[in-house]
Order: C-alpha cells, then sequence, then structure tokens
C-alpha cells in the first residue's frame, strides 16, 4: 500500500541488504550535491533490483551528472522502451545531454509511441472528499457498484442511477479500512478485505497495527455473515486483496507477511494456503483455467491450486510487471492497475502466451491521465473497465491527519474499453 510498508517487508525478506535503504540515501546524496555518493547508492539499489522503473532512472540520473553519457542514455532507451516518461529534456541532471542527438532521439522515440493519455470516461463520483477509497467491485444482479474506504472503515454503495449510499457505515461490524472487496454473486456474497494499517484510518490505536479480518456479507441484506480475523502477533498481517473461485474458495493476499489465505467454501475457516512467498503481494485474480495469478513487488506470478506450484511470468524487455496494484483477468490477458512503476501511473493489458506462464506483447490502455491521484483497483463490467482514478492515498499528514476537505476532490471512477 505504501513505500513505507514495502520498504519494511524487504528488510524482512532480504535480511542485510534493503534496495530501498540505498535509493532514499541515494537521494538523500543528490539533495546535497554529492554526486559521488549519489552514484554509488544508485548503483547498489539498481544492483539488488534491476527490476525497478525508479532505480533504472535514478542511476541514469547519476550517470549523466558524472558525466558517464553513455550509461545514463543506456538506461534512458530502456524505460522509454517500456513506456515511462521521465522528460529529460526539462531534469537538470540531464543538463550537458540536452544538445546531444541522442537524448534529442529518446524524446522523439517517446512522442512517437504516441502514449494514450486521456481516453477513460467519467462512469461516476462519489460526493464524500474525505472517503477514500480502495476497492472497488459490483454486483451485476443489483447493478451496484460497492467502493471500500481507508479513511471512514465503511463501504458504499452506488447505484445504476449514481447515487450513493453506506451499505455499511463507519466502523459497523467493527469495520477497519477497507481495500480489496469481491461480490459472489452466485451465493450473493460481498468479501472485503479490512486492516488496521496505518494512522489514516479514523479511531487508530497504535496497539492494534497490523490486525487483519475478511468480512463476509450478505449482499441483499447488507448484513454481517461472519469475521474472519487473524491477531497482530507474533507478525502484523495486511489483507489485501481477494478473489473466489467457481466453487465458492476465497483467496486472499497478505501483503505484510507475504503469504497467501484461503477460506475453504467447505471448511470455512481461514487458513494459510501459501506461507511468505513472496514480496508485498498485492492483486489476486483466478483465469479460465483455474490458476491463481497474483501481483507482488518483483511481478506477477501464477499458481497451480492443485499443486500450489508458483511460476513467476517472463515478460518482454519492453514492458514491466512491477508496480501492480488491481490485477483482472480478460479474454486471456491481465488486466492491471499500474501505479508504482514510474513517473506516472497507467492501466495496462499484458496478452499471456499460450501457456499462460509469460506475456507475449503489452499495451497501455491509459498513461498519466490529468485526473489520476494514484488509481488503485477496478472491476470488469460489460466489457469496460471500470477503475478508482483519484484514491487520495497519500492525502494526510505525516502523523496520518487527513487533509482539509478543501484540499481533497471528490473520488471518481472511471472507465475505459477493453
Amino acid at each position: 500500500m505504501t513505500r513505507l510498508l514495502i520498504s519494511l517487508l524487504l528488510t524482512a525478506a532480504l535480511h542485510a541488504q534493503n534496495p530501498y535503504e540505498f535509493y532514499f540515501k541515494s537521494l538523500n546524496d543528490y539533495q546535497k550535491r554529492d554526486y559521488n555518493a549519489f552514484l554509488e547508492n544508485a548503483k547498489k539499489a539498481y544492483n539488488l533490483a534491476p527490476i525497478q522503473i525508479e532505480f533504472n532512472h535514478n542511476l541514469s540520473r547519476a550517470y549523466a551528472l558524472k558525466g558517464q553519457h553513455e550509461q545514463a542514455l543506456e538506461l534512458l532507451k530502456k524505460i522509454t522502451a517500456m513506456g515511462f516518461d521521465f522528460s529529460p529534456q526539462t531534469d537538470s541532471a540531464y543538463a550537458a545531454l540536452w544538445d546531444s542527438c541522442e537524448l534529442k532521439t529518446i524524446v522523439r522515440d517517446w512522442n512517437r509511441l504516441e502514449v494514450p493519455t486521456n481516453v477513460s470516461k467519467k462512469a461516476f463520483s462519489v460526493d464524500e472528499k474525505d472517503l477514500i477509497p480502495e476497492g472497488i467491485t459490483y454486483d451485476p444482479l443489483n447493478q451496484l457498484f460497492y467502493l471500500s474506504s481507508i479513511y471512514k472503515r465503511k463501504i458504499v454503495s452506488v447505484d445504476k442511477k449514481r447515487v450513493a449510499k453506506d451499505f455499511a457505515s463507519e466502523a459497523q461490524d467493527d469495520l477497519w479500512s477497507t481495500l480489496g472487496m469481491k461480490v459472489d454473486g452466485f451465493r450473493r456474497t460481498l468479501w472485503v478485505a479490512s486492516v488496521i494499517g496505518s494512522p489514516r484510518m479514523k479511531g487508530y490505536d497504535e496497539k492494534d497495527q497490523g490486525r487483519s479480518a475478511i468480512f463476509k456479507y450478505d449482499v441483499d441484506k447488507g448484513t454481517l455473515i461472519k469475521k474472519y480475523v487473524v491477531s497482530n502477533k507474533p507478525k502484523a498481517h495486511l489483507f489485501n486483496d481477494v478473489t473466489f473461485t467457481p466453487n465458492g474458495d476465497l483467496f486472499i493476499t497478505d501483503s505484510e507477511t507475504g503469504s497467501i489465505y484461503v477460506i475453504t467454501a467447505a471448511g470455512d475457516s481461514l487458513e494459510v494456503f501459501l506461507a511468505e512467498k513472496f514480496i508485498y503481494p498485492n492483486g489476486i485474480v483466478l483465469n479460465d483455467d483455474g490458476y491463481l495469478y497474483v501481483a507482488h513487488w518483483q511481478g506477477v506470478s501464477r499458481i497451480d491450486l492443485m499443486t500450489k506450484t508458483v511460476v513467476d511470468l517472463t515478460c518482454p524487455a519492453t514492458t514491466t510487471l512491477t508496480g501492480i496494484d488491481g490485477l483482472y483477468w480478460h479474454k486471456n490477458a491481465l488486466i492491471a492497475v499500474q501505479n508504482g512503476a514510474g513517473p506516472h501511473a497507467r492501466i495496462m493489458r499484458f496478452f499471456l502466451n499460450a501457456t499462460g506462464d509469460g506475456v507475449d506483447r503489452a499495451e497501455i490502455l491509459e498513461y498519466g491521465n490529468p485526473i489520476y491521484n494514484i488509481p488503485t483497483t477496478g472491476v470488469i463490467v460489460n466489457n469496460e473497465f471500470y477503475f478508482i482514478a483519484n484514491s487520495q492515498l497519500r492525502s494526510f499528514t505525516e502523523d496520518g491527519k487527513i487533509f482539509d476537505l478543501d484540499q481533497l476532490k471528490e473520488p471518481v471512477v472511471m472507465k475505459v474499453k477493453l
């Protein structure tokens, strides 16, 4: 959910060396104009995690400032080919290269990509600026959208006339921050991931930090059926997103422990399915063949539910599977909200190969729409992808106080054709 949480998890996962530690050191070196140290720490961060776009760009800037122009340009070409624009033509770190043919070619190549930046359409907004939604789902029977709330600890429904009302009011049923959600239309249930993850929640108490739960609601009656809770002892948890199988088994990503949990329809209890397997697992989806796909800090992996075999998806050098939040399945492709892989968020479609273990090609559905303020998750309805465009997840002070209402905007859900 946040860079801090990712950093903390990486510390546990990588033990002695955390790439973000060197990355943040390098940024501090840059501010102090210590370009030798900037390059040294930028290299260390990159060498530990070369798949991270921000580390590539950071190292490119360091090379440029040290006059190592060939290396700087090589990295710029790489990330530009992946569909990311860091605007080097206005970045003073590249000032010595502004008049070079090589840099002008990189800028021209970016412009030739004709990346779609404003193709989605507004579906609806919610007149509740401090909602801070993270998850969205849809019930096709009642034609209702549901939005979660990080700050207000509730669930909002939006009908076909775009009228919003509380499905579950603030802290009802002891809800905490609500995140990923899914409607099981056949069983008429709404599954909700909830967590005490940070002070960005009303009624936050530090001693409860790291508690998580899954809430199971009757989607028609609005009543709680059952709550599945995990303690923050001995470890903190962060239930982030959910998906379910045709027989009603629910799978859950725990971003804090790196695990996948399951609530089987037969057992109806919360169990570990894969323990501490990933670094910050987030979006999760089931494909038509019964495989789970999980987005995590290092990319996307496929899980065989029968054998629990995990395969990391391959992808061409011209794209990346890192930085994905919401993840969805549509016609042999993964639809992804990629909000952590570059200077601007984007909505992606990754077409998979015949065996489902790699990406054949990637398509940018939308990039850097001006309305974006940390898009998070979405839902597919009638071949259109509806997604939260401006979650405003960072609209808090350092101590967790939400910004004043005049600094916030109404949450907007956009839609793009698939």
